[in-house]
């Protein structure tokens, strides 16, 4: 599994200047900021809206690659965003959903995590989290030049190969 700094480690070093990078309240936002690349990103978006915004500037600004780092309990409060994301398919957004099976990244303190979100404890071979997302939609409903397969990182090499 990768672990979610290095998988941002690898991802700040294939950012640039062209590209927006957005990201949940919460230990991704801290973790991009200490990488150096909070002054370029949108980052500490409220609860439920990351995959929303980062949708929002895709369709607002086409010519930018757009990338949302989510988080599986962050996305879960904004489910049917996923939908609109379906419906619309920008080419130039990316959704990145780093998977630590609890609400609260940081846990609500003392080495306690937070409480167990839907994936808790789940394992889904061979599709380790996080999962990078460039459409979505479920198995077989996706047809045509539009459709693409969903890559799966199970580490930070392949992860840049996606």
């Amino acid at each position: 599994m990768v672990k979610r700094y290095d998988l941002l480690k690898t991802l700040a070093s294939m950012v640039n200047d062209e590209m927006l990078v957005v990201t949940p309240i919460g230990n991704t936002s801290v973790f991009w900021e200490e990488l150096g690349k909070g002054a370029t990103s949108l980052t500490g978006v409220s609860l439920g809206m990351c995959t929303p915004v980062a949708l929002g500037l895709a369709l607002a600004i086409p010519h930018r690659k757009v990338v949302a780092v989510d988080s599986d309990g962050n996305l879960i409060l904004n489910l049917c965003s996923l939908g609109t994301v379906g419906n619309k398919q920008p080419r130039n957004l990316t959704i990145i959903v780093c998977d630590n099976g609890n609400y609260l990244s940081g846990g609500p303190g003392k080495g306690k995590t937070g409480m167990p979100t839907a994936t808790a404890g789940k394992r889904w071979p061979p599709v380790p989290p996080p999962a990078i997302i460039t459409f979505i939609a479920p198995p077989g409903a996706a047809t045509g030049p539009a459709a693409r397969p969903t890559p799966r990182a199970s580490s930070p090499s392949k992860f840049r190969r996606n």
